[in-house]
């Protein structure tokens, strides 16, 4: 084949498969909500990892990255920030003296966090949120999870390479938000720690 100096795409094979769209934010981190679409492998063999482009309707989308993926496995594939999905977070604290003798002082943490959804249609979104853990065998410090609404499930994601430790006190609201509509998030939690010591890094512990 005559090679004309232009790069070219060769389709070797095609076939349809199944895809599902959801939402991911991690609003303690970045004010953003990324959309991600979970693909099954339609093939007989591997999806091999590498580059891949996204198209919709056929208009472009993203240039993302695919995972080794085995047939029948899913992929889940970054699809950009979904400016259509709007996420706030905000914490307060308060602190108060606790215990027989007022020997102790609670750090009550409340968070809130609202989502707006200004899109046509109604979205998925998971919204990743962590609390602090106590290290084993410190017994002067309590952490003590209150009230959340809705309910959240724990969460602890597969660790990026082999040694790497598990992330702790990962939790995870999955809620469906309306078209235009919005959705509200709380949870409280308290740390308990002896009145004359104080947290690394100040008491505070959300920004």
């Amino acid at each position: 084949v005559a090679t004309d100096g232009a790069w070219h795409s060769v389709a070797l094979t095609a076939q349809r498969g199944t895809a599902r769209l959801r939402h991911v934010a991690v609003p303690r981190e970045q004010a953003d909500v990324f959309r991600v679409a979970e693909v099954t492998n339609p093939f007989d063999g591997p999806l091999l990892p590498g580059p891949i482009d996204v198209y919709d309707r056929g208009q472009f989308l993203v240039t993302s990255h695919a995972d080794f993926t085995p047939p029948g496995g899913h992929v889940e594939i970054g699809l950009g920030v979904a400016p259509q999905v709007k996420i706030a977070r905000n914490a307060e604290l308060h602190e108060e003296a606790a215990g027989v003798l007022r020997g102790a002082l609670r750090l009550h943490h409340a968070i809130t966090v609202e989502i707006e959804n200004v899109s046509p249609r109604a979205v998925e979104v998971e919204v990743r949120e962590r609390i602090p853990v106590a290290r084993e065998g410190d017994d002067d410090i309590e952490v003590t999870l209150g009230r959340v609404e809705p309910a959240w499930e724990a969460w602890a994601p597969e660790p990026d390479a082999p040694g790497t430790p598990r992330l702790r006190g990962g939790h995870r609201w999955r809620v469906t938000v309306a078209p235009a509509a919005k959705q509200l998030l709380r949870a409280t939690y308290d740390v308990k720690i002896p009145s004359r010591t104080e947290l690394v890094g100040g008491n505070r512990r959300e920004p």
